[in-house]
């Protein structure tokens, strides 16, 4: 048996990310994680879900600023 080096995928960058993980299916299916600052959302759903929650984020921020 030859014993062959492990090759595992290089780890996220380091720093702040955008992760989006996705809505269960109508069937109760798997979710996924998303990294979208790097990679855009290909279902159209899940990019209108998306959307929506970045600008609730966005406004929750707004609010929180002095005027």
């Amino acid at each position: 048996m030859i014993d062959l080096p492990l090759i595992l995928p290089p780890g996220p960058p380091p720093g702040p990310r955008l992760q989006y993980v996705s809505s269960p299916g109508l069937s109760g299916g798997f979710t996924t994680a998303y990294a979208i600052d790097q990679t855009p959302l290909d279902d159209p759903r899940e990019r209108a879900i998306c959307r929506g929650l970045l600008l609730h984020a966005l406004t929750l921020l707004d609010n929180q600023e002095r005027p």
